[in-house]
């Protein structure tokens, strides 16, 4: 699955690149070894809540769920409905929209690197979490395979400044604290 991942991203990261008129191709600012391709098992649990509201750093993250006729706890914050900024005010303050993925959709969240690597004020990285399924429905597990598409470690975020690499650390060091 990885090399299907890795043979589309060229096309996709230079179409991307053309349409938001960047200087240089995200092909260019892409870290091949700093991609992940991850399993996610969500297990039956009482928690309402099975991942919080987030961000995802990379560039792209492309996600694969399972198909069922229902929605399998993935949710998208309707930016609108709420001013709040970081991640964890938006799971208390946005209106949540459930999605509904169709069999062989790839559900593509733009990343915190994209944006600052495109400088656009508009474009705005994807906040998301996962739920339990509401107690109507069945519990079941929840499975999903993440492909995070990263930036080189070595690259500029905002053409100056902070690496990449610097910006992970940090903000895993932040995480850490937190916990």
């Amino acid at each position: 699955m990885s090399k299907e991942f890795s043979r589309i991203l060229p096309g996709l990261l230079g179409s991307l690149s053309e349409v938001l008129q960047l200087d240089l191709s995200l092909n260019q600012h892409r870290g091949e070894y700093e991609d992940s391709l991850c399993l996610h098992h969500y297990p039956v649990t009482k928690r309402v809540e099975r991942n919080p509201a987030h961000k995802d750093f990379g560039i792209l993250t492309l996600l694969i769920q399972e198909h069922n006729e229902s929605s399998n706890g993935l949710e998208i914050a309707d930016l609108t409905s709420t001013d709040a900024k970081p991640s964890l005010d938006i799971n208390d303050n946005a209106r949540f929209v459930p999605v509904y993925p169709e069999a062989d959709d790839i559900i593509v969240f733009v990343g915190i690197s994209l944006k600052r690597l495109a400088r656009k004020a508009q474009f705005t990285p994807g906040v998301h979490r996962v739920v339990a399924p509401p107690d109507s429905m069945p519990q079941t597990s929840r499975y999903s395979i993440a492909y995070f598409v990263h930036p080189d470690a070595r690259t500029k975020l905002d053409g100056k400044g902070e690496t990449a690499g610097e910006y992970l650390r940090r903000r895993r060091e932040l995480s850490h604290i937190s916990s």
